[in-house]
C-alpha cells in the first residue's frame, strides 16, 4: 500500500510537471513572431487609451479626482 501510495504520487507529479511544460511553451512570447493588435477606441497622440475587446478601472483613494481623469479621457 505504501508503494502504491508513492506511485500515486510520482504520477500526480509527472503529470503536473507535464501541464507545466506546456503551459510555459504555450504562453512564450517570441521577438520574431508577429501579432495582430486590436483595433483602438480612444488614443491620445501616439499612445493607445483603450482598444476593442478590453476595459479599464479607475482606481484610488476617495476624492483623488478619479471620474476628472475617466471624463478627461473620454473627452
Amino acid at each position: 500500500m505504501e508503494n502504491e501510495k508513492r506511485t500515486d504520487r510520482n504520477s500526480w507529479a509527472e503529470l503536473d510537471e507535464n501541464r507545466l511544460s506546456d503551459i510555459l511553451t504555450a504562453s512564450q512570447i517570441k521577438a520574431t513572431d508577429t501579432y495582430v493588435t486590436p483595433p483602438q477606441i480612444i488614443w491620445i497622440d501616439n499612445s493607445t487609451i483603450a482598444t476593442l475587446g478590453n476595459f479599464s478601472a479607475s482606481t484610488g483613494k476617495a476624492k483623488a479626482k478619479k471620474t476628472f481623469n475617466v471624463s478627461a479621457i473620454v473627452a
